[in-house]
């Protein structure tokens, strides 16, 4: 009793089974025939009049035979099958579902690249087989590293003449000091005041002064040097 009860309150009534066949023969004159068919299933229900029940269901039939379909293979350059998401005038579709006949846009995504295409399809032409052949992505480009440029290393003579000359001014510098130092104690002595020191006495400051001439004379030369090195270095 209840399944009768759900049966008879989902069934279409009179004016739905009028308002159905009337939009499904406007439909199927403007060659929507999905639409028309759509239609037609509605007024062919046991609660619609037998009159209009009998044209629906003429009506429906002729509909489907002029219904199309189409069958899609996406493979790769190989021939391979591959699985691909297809899809008819921006909807998902199942290959050999019911189409309207006429041109279709047809969209396939398949390893990782999307085909796109048309499909012309006639009145009553069922599984209409497409194959469309899906190249794989192109690689990645290539990632070229920059040159790196050699290592001119580091210019030891330079550095050497350099540091030598620094070292032998410091001696210069040092030596001298002392030496100077050394003089003025001599000459502050009592050898000194009377102007009677000897060799002995003033061995010393000589040593002292000797050295930072020759210190100087070394620095000076060394000096040289480097500026010549740093000037001669090729440029980076």
């Amino acid at each position: 009793m209840i399944l009768l009860l759900l049966a008879l309150a989902q069934a279409p009534s009179v004016e739905a089974c009028l308002n159905a066949s009337e939009r499904a023969q406007v439909a199927l004159r403007g060659g929507r025939y999905l639409a028309a068919r759509d239609g037609f299933e509605v007024c062919v229900a046991s609660s619609c009049p037998a009159v209009v029940r009998r044209d629906c269901r003429a009506r429906l039939k002729a509909t489907q035979n002029k219904l199309a379909s189409a069958v899609v293979t996406v493979v790769d350059a190989d021939g391979r099958e591959l699985e691909a998401r297809v899809q008819v005038d921006g909807r998902s579709y199942t290959n050999g579902d019911p189409l309207d006949p006429g041109e279709h846009r047809v969209k396939v995504t398949a390893n990782g690249t999307t085909h796109e295409g048309a499909l012309r399809l006639a009145e009553g032409q069922r599984d209409h087989a497409v194959e469309i052949v899906v190249a794989p992505p192109p690689p990645p480009p290539a990632i070229v590293a920059e040159p790196t440029p050699p290592d001119e290393g580091v210019d030891v003579p330079s550095i050497a003449l350099t540091a030598a000359s620094g070292l032998a001014l410091v001696t210069f510098a040092v030596a001298g000091g002392l030496g100077v130092a050394e003089y003025n104690r001599v000459e502050s002595s009592a050898c000194g005041r009377l102007r009677a020191c000897t060799s002995d006495d003033t061995r010393s400051a000589k040593t002292l002064f000797f050295v930072a001439d020759v210190a100087l004379i070394v620095g000076i030369t060394t000096g040289a040097g480097a500026l010549v090195s740093w000037l001669s270095e090729p440029e980076p």
